[in-house]
């Protein structure tokens, strides 16, 4: 017989798997849509409704405003209250989002927008209340499957986004539509999942539409810190494309957009390990075991060991990259592509390292790290922009990662006396050896250069030992 720790661990693994493969699918699906209206728009329209996207995308934090992690614990702690619980955050939600359009629509009535630009950015209004990739309506009735540990049909749901995305994406292009059109197709694209993510939802948790100001002014009160939290991290990750159209016009926001979508999807690389490592760092911080500094460092390892050849790989070939994927329209974006890649060397290093701070209970260092990254990247920005436009954006991206990373290092460093100095070392010889290979094969070979260059990564790290036996078998054990 299984026991429930038994059930509950199969749970969570096929929960993770669903969730990685599934997020997966509906990156690649929405890469490929996102690739289409690249190199249909061209780099000025492109960088307009990219402008329109991240413009809107701000306002989006309002909408949340951090309640779901809230209202997810809620009904963990309280399942008998589960449908006024949910009941109440959807009604919450329905006045926090008409909130949040009607006070981008004045901000944007009042500037000094173009007459196509204010159109689309009026267009994607819509977004704040249908979008699968924003924290809109949706995260209200995903809350039943991820307190119930059923995320395969939300997952469903956000794959089915990106499906109906790409397919009017190709029908517009077909038809030859315009900007406004393309924009349209893309705010909607996410109804269908949303109307079935409801439906489906009823039938776990079926809501009580009672108001309850009470419950309001606890989830408000309770999720005020995640929501100062993501109005920094939203600042410190969109206002590059903000002061670039400000500064330097649309066209150069295209060719900054095109060369920041391709490095986008990478971060879901150290989301999926964290999903899974959270609650183990969270358990060992708790009983105390000497093994959690252990498996951070192992974790870092790995991000780096990921991180960097990635790098070294889109590097040395973005230029191959940005003709195949865009067209040589957008040769200007290689320059961009190079810089920003090295910001995910850093990046992968900051998830691991902002999550073992959440595990063992000190997030409010986070606020700060988020609020120095805000200052630093613009004060970056407002010097670097006007000189060297999207290479001034892209350096302020990577200094200001590379910032953060000091910062968690600081917060961490007791966390980090054993410090596997001499593998990361490693890491970087063998990847030095990698560009070599590179190098001498990406012009003719493209692709057999970037398939050899991932065969000699594999082997030089069995063959410098990267990882011992040891670390990998407490690795294993820790995440059972």
């Amino acid at each position: 017989m299984t026991t429930n720790d038994e059930r509950l661990g199969a749970s969570i693994t096929r929960n993770s798997s669903i969730f990685f493969f599934g997020t997966v699918l509906d990156k690649i699906f929405s890469f490929i849509a996102i690739v289409l209206i690249t190199r249909y728009l061209g780099e000025e329209e492109f960088g307009i409704f990219n402008y329109a996207l991240v413009y809107i995308s701000f306002f989006a934090v309002l909408i949340d405003f951090g309640t779901e992690s809230i209202l997810i614990r809620e009904i963990s702690r309280n399942p008998k209250d589960d449908a006024t619980l949910v009941g109440n955050n959807v009604l919450m939600k329905l006045f926090l989002t008409a909130s949040a359009i009607i006070f981008s629509f004045v901000i944007t009535k009042f500037a000094d927008f173009r007459y196509e630009k204010e159109i689309l950015i009026y267009i994607m209004l819509i977004n704040l209340i249908f979008s699968p990739k924003l924290p809109t309506l949706k995260n209200s009735f995903e809350a039943g499957f991820k307190v119930r540990i059923r995320i395969g049909f939300p997952v469903l749901m956000n794959i089915l986004g990106s499906v109906v995305l790409l397919i009017a994406v190709i029908i517009i292009i077909h038809l030859k539509g315009s900007i406004r059109l393309i924009t349209l197709g893309y705010v909607l694209s996410g109804v269908p999942g949303l109307v079935l993510l409801f439906w489906k939802s009823r039938k776990i948790i079926r809501p009580k539409f009672s108001i309850d100001f009470n419950i309001w002014r606890y989830f408000l009160k309770e999720s005020f810190p995640l929501a100062f939290y993501g109005i920094l991290l939203s600042l410190s990750n969109r206002m590059d494309v903000l002061m670039l159209s400000w500064m330097k016009g649309d066209a150069e926001v295209g060719y900054y957009s095109a060369a920041f979508r391709l490095i986008l999807p990478l971060s879901f690389i150290p989301v999926a390990l964290v999903v899974s490592l959270l609650p183990v760092m969270s358990k060992l911080y708790h009983e105390k075991d000497e093994a959690l500094s252990r498996i951070y460092q192992f974790s870092l390892k790995i991000m780096f060991c990921l991180s960097l050849p990635i790098a070294v790989l889109i590097y040395t070939a973005s230029e191959q990259i940005i003709n195949i994927i865009y067209t040589s329209r957008y040769y200007p974006s290689t320059a961009g592509l190079k810089i920003l890649i090295i910001s995910q060397i850093f990046l992968f290093l900051n998830v691991i390292m902002n999550h073992f701070i959440i595990s063992i209970g000190k997030q409010l260092k986070g606020l700060y790290v988020v609020g120095g990254m805000v200052i630093i990247n613009f004060i970056l920005n407002v010097f670097l922009i006007p000189k060297y436009g999207l290479v001034g954006a892209s350096l302020a991206t990577v200094i200001t990662e590379f910032s953060a990373l000091i910062l968690w290092i600081n917060f961490t460093k007791g966390f980090l006396r054993d410090f596997p100095l001499l593998s990361f070392l490693k890491i970087i010889a063998l990847n030095v050896i990698g560009i070599v290979f590179i190098r001498l094969t990406v012009e003719e070979y493209f692709f057999f250069s970037i398939i050899g260059f991932l065969i000699i990564q594999f082997l030089l790290i069995l063959a410098f030992k990267i990882f011992s036996r040891e670390e990998i078998s407490e690795f294993k054990v820790s995440l059972r």
